[in-house]
């Protein structure tokens, strides 16, 4: 069996698309046990980038989070990925200390309504601005491909949530960060204080892992996360 893995760092350019097969339980810590090999080196890759980009900044161990598809279909796999990849850049650029932090002042009810408003009316603007000029290039009237735009903008619009990188209950600021697929927001957002049987929720997880970090170095410690789709 193989495993479909997106990977996207902070950096636009980077990119990792591939289908590996898993790695044997004998091959890989308990907690990563069923990701594929890719998925590992991906981990590793972006745990090298985020020194390069961090400087002499450290990151704690590696702590795999597993997000079940749900009720999602088969072609939302690949959005489903792109999210927890935008997730897991947000979240392994704060450091513990910022982690926590966020985590001990963190309340379903203080996000600020106006931050979302602003953020879809920017976007919806941005989707209205590049169908109006790809109508217009097409030959079509101007008033005519404006009025085409804003109808297709407002569909678009019905679907997509305003993503946070990562959610602000996994640390999270309260600033937009991108836009995506809504049910798929939904599936990821709902599994963060998941708890499945006896095992701890991931976020209790990255608490842990967070905690087990020393005051001392929790500034210059980054957090390190590895996000995959669970198959």
């Amino acid at each position: 069996m193989a495993q479909e893995l997106f990977v996207r760092d902070v950096s636009p350019s980077y990119a990792l698309h591939i289908a590996s097969p898993l790695l044997a339980a004998a091959d890989t810590p308990a907690d990563c046990r069923g990701v594929s090999v890719y998925a590992v080196l991906a981990c590793l890759l972006l745990r090298l980038h985020d020194r390069l980009r961090c400087g002499t900044a450290s990151q704690m161990p590696c702590t795999c989070l597993r997000f079940s598809t749900q009720r999602l279909p088969s072609a939302k796999f690949v959005e489903l990925d792109r999210q927890l990849a935008g997730q897991q850049a947000g979240l392994n650029a704060l450091t513990v200390a910022e982690y926590l932090q966020a985590r001990a002042g963190f309340s379903p009810a203080g996000r600020d309504p106006q931050v979302a408003r602003r953020a879809r009316a920017s976007w919806r603007s941005k989707l209205v601005q590049a169908r109006s000029e790809a109508l217009t290039h097409a030959g079509g009237g101007e008033a005519d491909a404006t009025a085409q735009a804003q109808s297709h903008a407002d569909r678009q619009m019905r679907s997509l949530h305003a993503l946070h990188n990562p959610d602000r209950i996994a640390g999270g600021h309260d600033v937009i960060a991108d836009f995506g697929d809504g049910q798929v927001n939904s599936t990821i957002g709902r599994q963060w204080n998941l708890m499945r049987g006896r095992l701890p929720s991931r976020v209790q997880q990255l608490d842990a892992a967070a905690s087990s970090v020393p005051e001392a170095v929790r500034a210059e410690t980054h957090m390190n996360g590895m996000l995959v789709r669970d198959t």
